[in-house]
């Protein structure tokens, strides 16, 4: 009797596993979408607004989603007090300290972070440019996520119920 409920144990935690995986996968696609829509509004507020960068990203901050608020509060603030931070830096800086929680890959960290050495000294219509080029990444990237989603979100399910089946049968 305990083998079983121990056996059951292993398999419903195994599988658990498998399903935090997948959850992973559907949350870092969200964000990335989420960083998407960010650099949607950017480049709108540097277009047609033609505002700062700190009052840009001030204004976005109260339009999207709370996880990334003090992420770009904290980028406005910091370029608003004019002290002789590059954008760069300060956009690094911010990045490690507010989005490092985030479900993205060390490979999105580093595309978001060199999104910013090209940001902060260009003139607007360069700027514009470096935005969609970072948003063309990003599609790119979301597009490829998606073909992938159910597939990998399977394989993730599957393997862990699978894996906790195969420790069960070692234990047996």
């Amino acid at each position: 009797m305990l083998k079983i409920i121990g056996s059951f144990l292993i398999i419903i935690c195994a599988g658990g596993f498998g399903f935090a995986f997948s959850n992973d996968y559907k949350t870092r696609l969200n964000e990335l979408n989420d960083i998407k829509k960010i650099m949607i509004m950017l480049k709108g507020e540097i277009r047609f607004a033609k505002i700062p960068l700190g009052e840009a990203f001030s204004n976005i901050s109260k339009r999207i989603d709370d996880k990334y608020y003090i992420f770009l509060e904290n980028i406005s603030d910091r370029l608003k007090k004019l002290n002789g931070e590059s954008f760069y830096k300060i956009w690094e800086e911010e990045i490690d300290l507010n989005l490092t929680k985030l479900k993205l890959n060390s490979q999105d960290i580093i595309n978001l972070k060199h999104f910013g050495e090209n940001m902060g000294y260009l003139d607007n219509e360069m700027q514009i440019h470096s935005i969609d080029l970072y948003i063309e990444e990003l599609e790119y990237e979301i597009s490829k996520m998606t073909e992938q989603m159910a597939t990998n979100t399977k394989v993730f399910k599957c393997l862990g119920i699978m894996a906790g089946l195969f420790v069960v049968i070692m234990l047996i």
